[in-house]
């Protein structure tokens, strides 16, 4: 049987010419009409609540950093309400900062190996072929298994969150502290 023992919270910075575009530019010339006077509120609207959606890893601009490891068998409702970290990027490529990609890592591991710490992180990191499928094989029976929705992996129904930056910057280096909070949103069963 496995469990569910560890999840890894990760950001990167991101570049997305193409949601930018279609989301802002359109109102450029909308059918041979200029109206680019609507664009303060195009980036108010498009921008205010973060996208759910597949991110490709030629969009991350940075390594991924780690925002939250959580221990499944310890972890209190307490220290989910609310999670602040500290990050500093070096952008690997000059391009347009558009915004923020959020997503996880599950490991699943046997009740022999609940406590060991065998999680093989996001592959931007650690650089684990992958071969175009899940990593649904072990070498060693006694790793964990890890469920990734890396924007390198290949795409799962979970996606990625993208928060995108109302404007657009360009960037190498950003020292910043993100908090995310968990929003008191009741969904009918």
């Amino acid at each position: 049987m496995c469990l569910l023992t560890n999840e890894f919270l990760y950001m990167a910075p991101i570049t997305h010419s193409d949601r930018y575009s279609e989301s802002i530019d359109f109102w450029r010339n909308v059918y041979g009409i200029d109206m680019s006077a609507m664009l303060p509120l195009a980036k108010q609207c498009a921008f205010e609540e973060p996208c759910v959606e597949t991110i490709v890893g030629e969009n991350v601009l940075t390594w991924p950093h780690v925002v939250k490891q959580v221990d499944c068998h310890t972890i209190t409702l307490h220290e989910l309400e609310s999670v602040t970290t500290n990050y500093k990027f070096k952008s690997m490529m000059r391009a347009p900062l558009h915004g923020f990609a959020f997503w996880f890592d599950v490991e699943f591991s046997g009740p022999a190996l609940a406590g060991t710490n065998n999680h093989a992180p996001s592959s931007l990191i650690s650089n684990h072929p992958v071969d175009g499928q899940q990593r649904k094989k072990r070498a060693n029976p006694n790793e964990a298994l890890v469920l990734s929705t890396a924007p390198e992996d290949p795409p799962t129904h979970w996606q990625q969150i993208f928060k995108i930056n109302i404007f657009e910057i360009l960037c190498n280096d950003m020292t910043r502290v993100v908090r995310l909070v968990r929003q008191g949103i009741k969904y009918d069963s």
